[in-house]
């Protein structure tokens, strides 16, 4: 009796294990969701790209310029409108003194290097003489007070010379770096067109009439570089750079914010 239940049990499990694993070889059907539409299209290969729409204008870059330094306006050497070429001289401070002081310095340094070698030439026959001098005491059996006395006095000679020359190259010294910062004043007194272009504005001031540091005196505007100036409308912030064409010639450009 125990052996048959024992055999059931046996078979059922069999039974069992067969039919899980018949189960599972079969995929069951995939049913469609109720209520749920899905969205189909192809896809193409392309570039991924952002347009923002921008209001403003295309304008010539323009270059203000102005005086590092005060001082009376002197020569103008243009007019509203004009054509300028890169380097021409613009305006200029009224600098005669300054042009006065800078040939008096020229004309000083000029005239210490023309009389240093003289007067060296000069000092060194005195100590040649002084030293044949010596030599004749020597040989004529002078003193030693005497021979010691013409020894100090080459070395006095000697010493002179030496600080005349000192004193000459540092007075040369000076009047070189005052002249540099006079010919640098100069420079600071001259307006010149960095770039070629055209004269836009033109301070409103006649000859003579003082102007200050870093007042706007002169503005040139230069058509070979272009900017984009506005604002955009759909973001705050500008892209990095534009381009467009300009007489079939693309030109970087840059945006500002309109005034």
């Amino acid at each position: 009796m125990k052996k048959s239940i024992v055999y059931i049990l046996a078979s059922l499990l069999l039974f069992g294990i067969a039919g899980c694993t018949d189960e599972g070889s079969s995929a069951p059907d995939l049913l469609e969701p109720v209520g749920v539409k899905s969205d189909t299209a192809v896809v193409e290969r392309g570039e991924i790209y952002e347009a923002t729409v921008y209001k403003g204008e295309v304008v010539p870059y323009v270059e203000a310029l102005s005086f590092a330094v005060d001082g009376k306006l002197g020569e103008v050497s243009v007019r509203l409108g004009d054509t300028v070429q890169k380097g021409q001289v613009l305006v200029a401070l009224d600098n005669e003194k300054l042009k006065e002081q800078i040939e008096n310095l020229e004309a000083e340094i000029a005239h210490i290097h023309k009389t240093a070698a003289f007067s060296d030439r000069l000092a060194e026959l005195d100590i040649a003489i002084a030293e044949e001098q010596l030599k004749i005491l020597r040989l004529d059996g002078a003193d030693t007070n005497a021979c010691r006395e013409k020894e100090l006095e080459i070395q006095q000679l000697k010493l002179d010379l030496k600080q005349s020359q000192e004193l000459r190259d540092l007075e040369t010294t000076y009047k070189k770096e005052k002249l540099e910062t006079l010919k640098k004043q100069l420079g600071n007194a001259v307006i010149t067109a960095p770039v070629s272009g055209q004269v836009v504005y033109l301070i409103p001031a006649e000859e003579g009439k003082t102007i200050k540091a870093y007042t706007t005196v002169i503005c040139i505007a230069d058509t070979q570089q272009l900017l984009l100036q506005g604002t955009p409308h759909s973001h705050p912030r500008f892209p990095p750079a534009l381009h467009c064409i300009w007489r079939q010639m693309p030109l970087p450009l840059c945006c500002r914010p309109l005034l």
